[in-house]
């Protein structure tokens, strides 16, 4: 008996022994599987690998976001830079800021409270300059009730409106300047005329050798360009009626009339008679006040930013850049 409880005893510690052993290998599994979980384990990983998920996903849609943009732009012609070639986005018509206040010293080059600051695409050259026209410029007279002056203006009447709009392209991006209807390659050509030409020419024709005078200007391609403009609100492709740089003379049996050229407010071509001659030897001197209207010949380079809030309307003119 006694030898049997010892064996028993025996049996029960190593059971025990036993059993405190593989209580202690679990918990060494335990811990190891709960550190394969957490810190750099399972959790860490699987955290990892949603952020490079999330970070993945923002980066397609910034891809598709662009991608959309770059349609858009080239679907609807609105292009998303700043600064874009002008006849990407804009056309002949549309109105643009141009400011004339001041040169590039600082210097006041109209007079002052006077804010003639709506300007009109004229044309786009195909050396980089776009051409603009004051939409509403100052009154401007020519000729006089005083004959010899009335005479002397219509004889130098490109030359005054030339001279007159010089001011004016020393605004922002100004390169040169001209008159409506001069000839923006040479505005000074045919400028002035001598006086002897303003006379009475029998008969009621005008020789053929001295009617370069009347056409040696541009008048005919600005004044298609203003026709083409749309009309604003008020139904006006210009503010007022304008001088345009051109003389005409209207030839009778009995008197020579001597004209310069306007464009009415609507668009349509319209003329001022600044001195007439009669047969017998009479003269009458005229005047009319019309609105100046500069072409300022932008710099090469001059571009719409469409960043800003501007779609060439007169209430939301284009915005200029370079």
């Amino acid at each position: 008996m006694l030898k049997e409880k010892n064996k028993y005893k025996k049996e029960n510690g190593i059971t025990l022994v036993a059993l405190i052993i593989t209580v202690v290998i679990m918990l060494i599994l335990a811990a190891v599987a709960i550190g394969s979980v957490t810190g750099d384990g399972l959790f860490s990983k699987t955290r990892q690998a949603a952020e490079t998920y999330e970070n993945a996903s923002r980066e397609e849609a910034d891809q598709i976001q662009t991608l959309m943009n770059e349609i858009d732009k080239y679907l609807t012609g609105n292009n998303v830079s700043e600064g874009v070639d002008p006849e990407e986005v804009a056309i002949v018509g549309d109105f643009v800021n141009y400011s004339v206040q001041v040169d590039s010293n600082g210097n006041d080059v109209i007079d002052e409270g006077e804010t003639y600051d709506k300007w009109r695409i004229l044309d786009f050259d195909n050396n980089g300059h776009m051409e603009i026209v004051c939409y509403n410029g100052p009154r401007f007279t020519l000729g006089s009730s005083t004959v010899s002056t009335a005479k002397t203006q219509y004889a130098q009447a490109i030359q005054l409106l030339n001279n007159a709009s010089i001011p004016y392209g020393e605004g922002t991006y100004g390169y040169s300047t001209r008159h409506l209807g001069s000839d923006p390659s040479n505005p000074s050509s045919y400028a002035t005329i001598s006086t002897s030409y303003v006379k009475f020419y029998s008969g009621g024709s005008i020789p053929s050798g001295t009617r370069a005078y009347l056409e040696q200007t541009h008048h005919k391609s600005d004044l298609a360009a203003v026709q083409s403009f749309s009309n604003t609100a008020d139904g006006k492709k210009m503010a007022d009626y304008s001088w345009l740089a051109s003389r005409r003379v209207n030839a009778r049996s009995s008197n020579s009339d001597f004209y310069v050229r306007n464009v009415r407010s609507s668009g349509t071509l319209g003329s001022d008679r600044l001195f007439s001659v009669y047969s017998s030897g009479i003269e009458y001197g005229g005047s009319d006040r019309r609105a100046l209207a500069p072409v300022i010949i932008l710099e090469s380079g001059v571009k719409i930013n469409t960043s800003t809030a501007g779609n060439g309307s007169e209430g939301s003119p284009w915005t200029l850049t370079k």
